[in-house]
């Protein structure tokens, strides 16, 4: 997995690529963003386009990223999923707590929305 965190206006951009499958991976994702977060940036979008696999722990990581920003005061949106993330967020219904966008910029009006 590879990932990066880019400032957007007043939105964080965190683009995950790879695998999404292990435990290892939430400190290495929630350090930094703990740190913006603290830096008073609590807005984020997730851009998932080559993101290609996911598992419960992964999906963990995702919930991870959602609380902490809403315990901040803010929010974050998920861009451009693949269907078998949608699939699985179906599943598991968490469909009805993540907002999801088709794209980077719908996601970032969202979040502020």
């Amino acid at each position: 997995m590879e990932f990066y965190f880019e400032e957007k206006e007043e939105t964080v951009l965190l683009k995950i690529k790879g695998a999404l499958v292990g435990g290892y991976q939430l400190p290495k994702i929630i350090d930094p963003l703990e740190n913006y977060i603290e830096a008073g940036k609590t807005h984020f979008v997730v851009e998932l386009s080559e993101l290609t696999s996911i598992n419960s722990t992964g999906l963990t990581v995702l919930l991870t990223i959602l609380t902490k920003s809403r315990n901040a005061g803010g929010d974050v949106v998920l861009a451009n999923i693949s269907r078998q993330l949608n699939n699985l967020l179906i599943i598991t219904k968490l469909n009805s707590i993540f907002v999801i966008k088709d794209d980077v910029e719908a996601a970032v009006a969202a979040v502020h929305a």
